[in-house]
């Protein structure tokens, strides 16, 4: 779908085009009554999903979004060469809108279940150690301690991220409303040695 988004635009660049030129005119009346349907049907479905999320995100704005909020703790906290496990299917939890944790903290983490299934797709080689990690992630929700610690003794898993309420036994310096960071390596900073 990626490679046709060029073609997309131009198709949509021409349909307009030629609305304008042979279907709108000069009405004012016909404009609105397409694009106020239009922009209205477009405003309600984002508010749909991405309900968690400011409608503009504005520069420099302190964003709305917990699990945003969380990834950005991260990038000015934790060590640049950080390794995180989360939730391979957390793209898709209610609320974290399909923020990226890469693009946002920019530190590694495990392959995910969600948009890594993609990448996997166009580069078959990475296809074993993408199953590897998810498979060794399979049954997130449920995951203790001791899981945790699976994945720092097979991946190098420094820190991991979990939904509130948390996980007993582990140490979390950042929480909000709906994300822990914890560490597991007693060389992390604890919380008293960061800042919110």
């Amino acid at each position: 779908m990626r490679s046709l988004h060029l073609v997309y635009i131009l198709m949509i660049l021409l349909a307009g085009g030629f609305a304008g030129e042979f279907v709108l005119k000069n009405h004012a009346w016909r404009w609105l009554a397409l694009f106020l349907p239009l922009c209205l049907g477009m405003f309600y479905a984002q508010r749909q999903l991405f309900a968690a999320s400011a409608h503009i995100e504005w520069p420099g704005a302190t964003p709305r979004n917990p699990w945003v909020q969380a990834f950005l703790w991260i990038r000015n906290n934790t060590p640049v060469d950080a390794v995180f496990a989360l939730d391979p299917d957390y793209m898709n939890i209610p609320g974290e809108d399909a923020n990226g944790f890469r693009a946002i903290a920019k530190r590694s983490m495990l392959a995910d279940a969600v948009k890594d299934s993609g990448a996997v797709s166009m580069f078959p080689p990475l296809a074993d150690e993408w199953l590897r990690q998810v498979d060794a992630q399979r049954g997130w929700k449920s995951f203790h301690v001791e899981d945790y610690r699976r994945l720092q003794r097979e991946f190098g898993v420094q820190w991991v991220i979990v939904q509130a309420p948390g996980i007993p036994d582990l140490d979390c310096p950042y929480q909000n409303r709906s994300v822990f960071v914890c560490g597991l390596d007693s060389s992390n900073p604890t919380a008293s040695e960061l800042h919110p």
